[in-house]
């Protein structure tokens, strides 16, 4: 997706929510906010897609706030909540089918959507999705096609259940290629799911360290 113009009031408030805690000044609050709105009216020009922009956008404002990440307790918490879920629901993603409206569901736990919550409840909201499934449904089309997928994770909590699809797909004989938002995003999933997780080389799924997808020959992330 390409950035578009309602993109610019989304992204600059998020960066000034998650600045204001630790940027006391308002003079350094408006300085910042001036050099991320730069960045997005550069990459606007160049018609970057709006995933990059952001990562662009988010990098400068934790460099200015001097942390790595202000969400890494919210993502932990979120693996937790995710994982206490799918030990709710297990029996009914037991298929690729299923895994795959899981995963779908997942991608709800997602704090960087203007107007959107996630719910505090989240296996009642997961049963509520489930039971009424995918509006669009072209999965036994497209399923068949390729022997070998790349699949490209976002958020924490959502991982979790990328992660039981990705054990579904293999059962099918599939390799599956496995890339990130970065090696930091892939670290911090094997950090907060250590004991589900494994790195290893080959047998089925193998991990890109970047979007680059820059080496067929890469560690992979595969659920235990």
């Amino acid at each position: 997706m390409k950035l578009a113009p309602e993109c610019r009031s989304c992204l600059l408030k998020k960066v000034r929510s998650q600045a204001k805690p630790a940027i006391s000044g308002e003079k350094e609050l408006d300085s910042l906010i001036a050099e991320c709105e730069c960045m997005f009216n550069e990459d606007f020009a160049k018609r970057a897609g709006a995933a990059d922009a952001a990562g662009k956008i988010h990098r400068i404002c934790y460099a200015r706030m001097g942390i790595s990440d202000p969400y890494l307790e919210i993502k932990d918490r979120d693996n937790r909540r995710a994982a206490d879920t799918l030990s709710v629901v297990s029996e009914k993603i037991s298929s690729l089918h299923n895994a795959l409206t899981a995963a779908v569901i997942g991608n709800a736990m997602d704090y960087g959507i203007t107007g959107h919550t996630v719910a505090d409840d989240l296996p009642a909201f997961f049963n509520e999705m489930f039971s009424r499934g995918l509006t669009l449904d072209d999965s036994e089309e497209f399923l068949p096609l390729a022997p070998r997928v790349v699949y490209f994770t976002d958020n924490c909590g959502e991982l979790i259940f990328d992660m039981q699809f990705i054990r579904e797909l293999k059962k099918t004989g599939k390799l599956c290629h496995c890339s990130g938002k970065g090696w930091t995003d892939v670290k911090r999933c094997n950090h907060a799911r250590g004991r589900t997780c494994r790195t290893f080389r080959g047998r089925g799924c193998r991990l890109f360290r970047r979007w680059g997808l820059a080496s067929w020959n890469a560690p992979g992330l595969i659920p235990g």
